[in-house]
């Protein structure tokens, strides 16, 4: 899987494609316009908390036994500030623990000259399919 596009409508509103993407590491990539950042110039920090929900939802999706888990919580650190002129933003993210219900995953978002511009922590609850009904 190199460069598709998320199934997410938002994700491919803002723009982000997927570089490669397995159960034990997700990289995706979002390039950086001016319609993402604040009034000062800088990447909106709620972009950098996108970009890692994505990326450890992706993962952990890939690791969880039914194939689906959801985001319980977001962790978010904001590292260094990222402007249009870092291009492109790269989040990498890694399980920590896949357990039977929850997993836990870090990304690490990086701009195109490997500066680390904010660090996650994820938390995501696997998503069971529902039970058929009972015949009757």
């Amino acid at each position: 899987m190199s460069n598709e596009a998320v199934n997410s409508p938002f994700d491919r509103l803002i723009g982000t494609t997927i570089e490669s993407a397995g159960p034990t590491q997700v990289i995706t990539s979002t390039p950086i316009r001016p319609d993402l950042t604040q009034p000062h110039g800088i990447v909106h920090g709620g972009l950098l908390a996108t970009l890692s929900e994505t990326a450890a939802s992706i993962g952990a999706g890939r690791a969880s036994p039914s194939g689906s888990a959801v985001g319980q919580s977001n962790h978010t650190e904001f590292l260094r500030p990222a402007t249009p002129e870092s291009k492109v933003l790269t989040a990498t993210a890694t399980p920590i623990r896949v357990g039977r219900q929850v997993q836990i995953w870090e990304v690490r978002i990086t701009d195109q000259r490997a500066l680390e511009i904010a660090r996650s922590t994820i938390r995501l609850f696997n998503v069971n399919p529902p039970r058929s009904a009972p015949a009757q």
